[in-house]
């Protein structure tokens, strides 16, 4: 067995919160602990313990229960940045923290190398990646496209920002992947974008419209064309997606070249899918996949 290496910790008077990784020849495992903790009253003279093959398991316990992000951190390792970076923005925007109220952000800038942007108006948190230590050219980051964890489709409006423009993932698995983090899979069957006005929420409604039978989204009526029976595999949809924070209205650099950054993301993740699957996922592969309005279905209808 390696030494084990410390993935996440916290520090504070009195205790710590840990996560460690340690591996052997028959994989890895995380080991969650909790020691004489100083966060509330409940949590002092406490040792606890808990393991996991996956980190996100472990990091659950203290994501549901703590405000870990206005705790000191003390340790973040480079291979979950991306992870945790999704969870604080997703925690952030969920429990309404205002920027007054983020007492740790210069910590969090420094320990996740991002600036946390909180935007005034629409009051949510989205970041800014520093330097380039997120390059995809890394190969110790799993997930460097910054996707949402997986969700079942009829959640996909529950999403955070999914009003912004962006790259979505659709994957078909009896797995249940119900709020796990991203991950190349195999079962990813189509990988759209879009930089429309009604964003990636009303991009999806396209495709939940052509798989109940309307027309409207090409990807969608390929996705028909395999699975015509709606009722029998929406429980088997998950979706993930990368949202860009841009204006898709506005006529200024910074937003046009953000909308350019999205057509060329979707690229850059058919890229990824190819290398690891060596294919197209199906129904972007147009030579390969029939649209339903086109051989089975009315498309007049």
């Amino acid at each position: 067995m390696t030494k084990p290496e410390i993935i996440f910790e916290l520090l504070a008077e009195g205790g710590r919160l840990r996560i460690e990784r340690h591996k052997n020849k028959f994989g890895e495992k995380f080991i969650y602990e909790r020691s004489e903790m100083g966060i509330s009253d409940n949590d002092l003279n406490v040792h606890e313990k808990n393991e996991s093959d996956k980190f996100e398991e472990v990091f659950e316990l203290i994501n549901k229960k703590y405000t870990w992000y206005q705790l000191n951190i003390d340790t973040i390792h480079h291979d979950y940045k991306n992870y945790i970076l999704t969870q604080l923005i997703d925690k952030l925007n969920n429990e309404s923290v205002s920027l007054e109220n983020l007492y740790q952000k210069d910590s969090l800038n420094k320990k996740l190398n991002v600036e946390l942007i909180y935007m005034t108006e629409k009051k949510w948190w989205t970041y800014k990646l520093l330097g380039d230590k997120w390059s995809s050219k890394n190969p110790t980051i799993e997930n460097p496209f910054f996707f949402s964890n997986w969700v079942k489709w009829g959640n996909r409006d529950k999403l955070t920002n999914v009003k912004l423009p962006g790259v979505y993932c659709i994957a078909v698995s009896k797995d249940n992947l119900e709020n796990s983090a991203f991950s190349w899979i195999e079962e990813i069957e189509y990988i759209g974008m879009t930089n429309a006005i009604s964003g990636l929420k009303g991009r999806l409604k396209q495709f939940d419209n052509t798989i109940k039978g309307k027309t409207g989204h090409g990807g969608a009526d390929r996705f028909k064309y395999k699975y015509e029976n709606y009722d029998e595999v929406v429980n088997d949809i998950y979706v993930a997606m990368d949202a860009f924070d841009c204006d898709v209205t506005s006529n200024k650099p910074h937003d046009l070249i953000m909308m350019g950054d999205v057509a060329r993301q979707e690229y850059v993740c058919f890229a990824e899918y190819v290398k690891r699957f060596k294919k197209l996922p199906r129904f972007n592969d147009k030579k390969k996949s029939k649209k339903y309005s086109k051989t089975k279905g009315d498309i007049n209808k």
